[in-house]
């Protein structure tokens, strides 16, 4: 019987900061666009089960950093909206939209179905981005029909 050579794993050790490392770091500056819940930068997800009022807050959330008015009694800052819905009817979005304030002047951009490959998603977004600079705010509702 041959016994397998046995090698020795080399472990390093947990590394900690102390305290006046960690007080060196220069304070955080993110930008929120919902009043510190939704950092300017970044992926945020909201996830919850079907049918629980997630499109309905995003459209909510839409319409307020487009006029810039307060959402859940925070402040939002202004800006563009890019809202990607792959599972509404337009009529019913606008419908919606239109109880919340939509006007002709509201900044912001649907699209109603994804007309470029699956392997172009993201560089189409991107140059969309690119397009309006305004932007604050991108919805994609739901995220699994995006990357499916």
């Amino acid at each position: 019987m041959i016994e397998a050579a046995s090698k020795k794993r080399i472990v390093e050790p947990m590394q900690f900061m102390t305290a006046a490392e960690l007080r060196a770091i220069p304070p955080d500056t993110t930008r929120f666009i919902l009043d510190g819940m939704l950092p300017g930068s970044g992926t945020s997800m909201l996830v919850a089960t079907a049918k629980t009022g997630k499109s309905t807050f995003c459209h909510q959330l839409g319409i307020a950093v487009a006029h810039g008015t307060s959402f859940l009694g925070r402040a939002t800052i202004q800006g563009g909206v890019l809202y990607i819905t792959l599972e509404e009817k337009k009529e019913e979005f606008q419908l919606h939209l239109n109880e919340l304030g939509f006007t002709d002047d509201t900044p912001l951009f649907m699209n109603f179905s994804i007309a470029c490959k699956p392997q172009d998603l993201i560089e189409s977004l991107e140059l969309a981005i690119e397009a309006r600079p305004d932007t604050r705010l991108i919805v994609i509702d739901p995220l699994f029909k995006f990357v499916d």
